[in-house]
């Protein structure tokens, strides 16, 4: 069972992580188009480039992901 002091402290910290997020990490709302059609293609183009799910293609996914996406001009 847990202990009320551990449950009161975890939601503490996950209010005070919320807090410090930018907008659009909880508000889906605020993505533009833009950035969402990058999102989507980058993912897709990933996952085509690296199926499966060993380390390596899940390690590779990220990488082509993240370079997709700089070159969209857009955050990872």
């Amino acid at each position: 069972m847990s202990n009320p002091i551990h449950v009161a402290a975890s939601l503490l910290v996950g209010f005070v992580v919320a807090g410090f997020a930018p907008p659009s990490a909880y508000n889906p709302g605020q993505i533009s188009d833009a950035r969402m059609a990058a999102i989507v293609k980058c993912t897709k183009a990933a996952y085509t480039r690296y199926p499966g799910d060993t380390y390596e293609q899940h390690r590779g996914r990220y990488l082509a992901y993240e370079e997709c996406m700089e070159a969209a001009g857009e955050d990872p």
